[in-house]
């Protein structure tokens, strides 16, 4: 039993390394999409007919790339926080590759439904959700506070994926103004409600380790 558990372990172990090490072939791959991807950003400005609906296969590409080495495929079967980020950058990358499809299939565009579906699938879809996805591990190093994992910090989260699906679809999609503003809404309570819920968080810790000490004294007493 044991032995198969280890062997298991060393399994995982050693997908896990396949998974986190790409390899210098994948590595070349996408520093020449991103390459590629800046390139074609700064022709945007001057042909963007041309330039949006390469853009958008290579952002397509990219998008590949990640969802087939990143390590997020892995550190999303683990639990607490690991997991937690890992399903973050993986709907962030949903994102991008929506907005891709957008600019592939709908070219260059300043206004419409197409515009609004890809400018929020990358500002907030993207964007924001890598915000959230990386503030409590950015956060403790720029602030100098740690923020412990809680299972709290998933529900703006869904809520801003759920209204960002509102408004591509229902308001987008389907043209209906009440799906925008719906969207509209959700994502600023999700954005604002991350806020609160990170500061809720701190105050329990801090709390929790406030009252840490008093609790370890009182178990240590011996009654007369």
């Amino acid at each position: 039993m044991r032995s198969s558990s280890s062997s298991r372990s060393r399994a995982s172990g050693s997908s896990f390394a396949r998974i986190a090490a790409p390899g210098i072939r994948a590595e070349r791959l996408l520093f020449a999409l991103s390459l590629a991807l800046s390139a074609v950003a700064i022709l945007s400005l001057t042909t963007p007919v041309v330039a949006v609906p390469v853009a958008g296969i290579l952002l397509l590409g990219v998008v590949a790339w990640l969802l087939r080495y990143d390590v997020a495929r892995a550190t999303v079967r683990m639990p607490g926080l690991p997991r937690y980020v890992a399903v973050c950058l993986l709907a962030g990358y949903a994102w991008l590759a929506v907005a891709g499809a957008g600019w592939l299939l709908g070219g260059a565009r300043t206004e419409g439904v197409i515009y609004d579906a890809t400018t929020h699938a990358v500002f907030l879809g993207f964007v924001i959700t890598m915000i959230m996805a990386h503030a409590p591990v950015i956060l403790p190093a720029v602030l100098g506070v740690r923020i412990p994992y809680h299972v709290a910090l998933y529900v703006p989260v869904a809520l801003l994926q759920l209204s960002l699906l509102v408004r591509v679809v229902v308001g987008d999609a389907w043209g209906l103004t009440l799906g925008l503003r719906a969207g509209g809404i959700g994502a600023a309570v999700a954005i604002l409600g991350f806020g609160v819920t990170v500061v809720v968080v701190l105050l329990r810790a801090g709390r929790a380790a406030r009252t840490a000490p008093t609790r370890e004294r009182s178990r240590g007493r011996v009654p007369a």
